[in-house]
């Protein structure tokens, strides 16, 4: 369903990627965003119910602070990244260490 949601803004994106930019455009490019981040909230919510309902009551603050710990590291880790390919020119660098990261969380 998130996807469903991203590609209005894709062929928003190819539009305006093809002709001048109006300020119109780019406020339909930045509603349908927002608008995409509801299904990624809802899904979040969501998840956040199942692993409280299927963790044990005394283990949940040991598995969220962990979820917590790994999620702060990987955060340092993109900083990093950041900083090391910092260039415009580099950006292909930091979008393929993104995509990486995201096959390899599936």
């Amino acid at each position: 369903a998130q996807l469903l949601q991203i590609v209005p803004l894709l062929l928003l994106a190819s539009m305006v990627a093809r002709g001048p930019s109006t300020s119109g455009s780019t406020g339909l490019i930045l509603g349908c965003l927002a608008f995409s981040r509801i299904g990624l909230w809802s899904f979040d919510l969501a998840e956040r119910q199942i692993v409280q309902n299927s963790t044990h009551e005394g283990d949940r603050l040991a598995v969220f602070a962990v979820e917590r710990a790994v999620s702060q590291a990987l955060s340092f880790i993109m900083m990093l990244c950041s900083l090391q390919w910092s260039a415009a020119s580099e950006f292909d660098v930091l979008v393929a260490l993104s995509v990486v990261g995201l096959v390899a969380s599936l």
